[in-house]
């Protein structure tokens, strides 16, 4: 299912010992209306994991 809705990539069934995480583990840009007003470093405000 998420390999045909093209979300594959992020969504993945294993992460080291977590087992059936399919968790969205890639960096989403939210936009300037949703920004942290205290970015992390290495990340812009509008960064979301």
């Amino acid at each position: 299912m998420l390999e045909k809705a093209g979300c594959a990539i992020g969504h993945v069934p294993n992460v080291g010992p977590a087992v059936g995480l399919y968790s969205d583990l890639l960096l989403h840009d939210m936009g300037p209306h949703l920004s942290d007003p205290l970015p992390r470093t290495g990340l812009g405000g509008g960064g979301f994991c």
